[in-house]
Order: structure tokens, then C-alpha cells, then sequence
């Protein structure tokens, strides 16, 4: 006896076979191998700390391309994915930075970070938005912004003053996307693309905010632990946000993960 046809769901992330499972365990065992060679004393060359560094931001970035096979939007994939390859060439800049001390290095990975910051705004931005999460949302992220900024911009060199201040606006920017973004469809999938996306941006802001007051204005305990492991979550949520992103309701379909109503 046939069984009805059942509505179309989201594949979840370890279906298929587990196909996804590999690529998790390589961003957990690689940020579990950055962790333990960075507190090996003697401390290992920067030119192997670096690209250690980056390895799992770079799985990640590779695991938001396989999710468009789960049904996720291709751009905004695409654009999450760009981000994160931002992010990674931040990450081996900034670990340079650390060890010659160079204001450039640190720029071009500040540079790096924001250029990563506005492709995920670019996907954030991609759904429709919700005014009334805007209005609410604004207020406290913006005086978080330009109370952190005011604060730092006593410590920072004059060099560092205008980069700074524009990447926390941007980063800002990205955490105020999240947050208003609108469901593409009331289902468990796209609230779980919401969230994601909003704790990631969040975490992604508090990272920063330790790694920034640890650098110019005093010794934060654990920095290193705090600031890495926040920032690792956060770029996981980040991409997790890939899956059961859709395009919006009242949308064509497209060739970008969308389907027609005749498939």
C-alpha cells in the first residue's frame, strides 16, 4: 500500500548519511589542535600558529557551500561563506600582528574582519526585515557601540583611532542585521537559521569586545581562552544560520536553493 506524499522538510544537518559529520569534526579537532600548540611552552613558530589559527574559520567556510545541498538559499550561503574567508585571512594577520608587533598587520586584519562583517550583513540584509525588532533592537546595540568606542578611544594610538572606531560601527552594523532580519517561513528550520544567526552575531561582538579591552586598556584573565573560544562559537552559529535560511515568502523561485512548485 502507497504511503501519502509528506511535505517537503528541511534535510537536517546530520541526515544523508551524516554527510556533514566529517566537516564538523575537522572544525572541532582543528580548534582543539590551535588551543593545545598555542600553550606549548616554548611557544611554536607564528608561521605555524597562523595558518592553525585560521583552519577551522576555513572549514567553516567550506561548510557553508555544502549546505546549499540541505536547502539553504545559495547567496546567502555564498556571502556567509565569503565572510568567513575574511575572516580567515584576519585570523593569520592578527596572529602575525601578535608576534612582530606591526600597526599594519594589525590594520589589514581589522580591515580583513570588516570586509567579512559587511558579507554578512550583505546575507543578514538579504530577507525581509522586521521594523518592529529594528526599533527595539537599535537602541541597546548602538549605545553598546559608542559606549565601548568612547571608552577605548582613550587608549588607543592616534593611528589606530579612525580604523577602530569604524570597525566597531560595522560590527555593530552586523549584530543590528541579524537581529532584524525576518523569518522566510514560520517553520523550525528558518527559526533556527534566525537565532543562529543572531546568537552568532552576538557572541561574534562579545569576542571582539574582550580581545579589544584586553589589547588597549587592561589585562582581561584568560584573554586568550575567552576571546578564541567566543570567537569559534560565534563563527559556527554564524554558518549553522546557513541552514534553513530561505528565500522570502512571495519570492520566485530561483536556481539558488529554491524549488518550483512543480518539483
Amino acid at each position: 500500500m502507497a504511503t501519502p506524499d509528506r511535505v517537503k522538510r528541511t534535510p537536517t544537518l546530520f541526515g544523508k548519511h551524516g554527510a556533514l559529520a566529517p566537516w564538523f569534526a575537522g572544525v572541532a579537532g582543528s580548534a582543539i589542535l590551535y588551543f593545545r600548540v598555542s600553550h606549548l611552552d616554548p611557544t611554536p613558530s607564528v608561521f605555524l600558529l597562523a595558518p592553525l589559527k585560521a583552519a577551522p574559520v576555513l572549514v567553516l567556510s567550506a561548510i557553508s557551500k555544502q549546505l546549499v545541498a540541505f536547502g539553504a538559499v545559495e547567496s546567502y550561503a555564498t556571502a556567509i561563506g565569503r565572510g568567513l574567508l575574511c575572516s580567515a585571512v584576519g585570523d593569520v594577520l592578527l596572529e602575525l600582528e601578535d608576534a612582530f608587533s606591526l600597526d599594519a598587520l594589525f590594520i589589514g586584519g581589522l580591515v580583513s574582519f570588516l570586509v567579512g562583517h559587511c558579507f554578512y550583513i550583505s546575507a543578514f540584509s538579504s530577507t525581509a526585515r522586521r521594523e518592529d525588532v529594528r526599533a527595539a533592537a537599535a537602541a541597546p546595540v548602538v549605545a553598546y557601540a559608542l559606549g565601548l568606542s568612547a571608552y577605548l578611544s582613550a587608549y588607543l594610538p592616534a593611528l589606530l583611532v579612525g580604523p577602530v572606531l569604524l570597525y566597531a560601527a560595522v560590527i555593530a552594523a552586523m549584530a543590528l542585521s541579524s537581529l532584524c532580519r525576518a523569518l522566510a517561513l514560520p517553520d523550525f528550520a528558518s527559526r533556527c537559521s534566525y537565532y543562529s544567526g543572531v546568537a552568532g552575531a552576538l557572541v561574534f561582538v562579545v569576542s571582539d569586545s574582550v580581545l579589544a579591552v584586553n589589547k588597549f586598556a587592561f589585562a582581561v584573565p584568560a584573554a586568550h581562552g575567552v576571546v578564541m573560544a567566543t570567537y569559534y562559537l560565534g563563527q559556527l552559529l554564524i554558518t549553522l544560520s546557513v541552514w534553513g535560511a530561505r528565500a522570502p515568502v512571495g519570492s520566485a523561485p530561483s536556481a539558488e536553493g529554491g524549488r518550483s512548485k512543480a518539483d
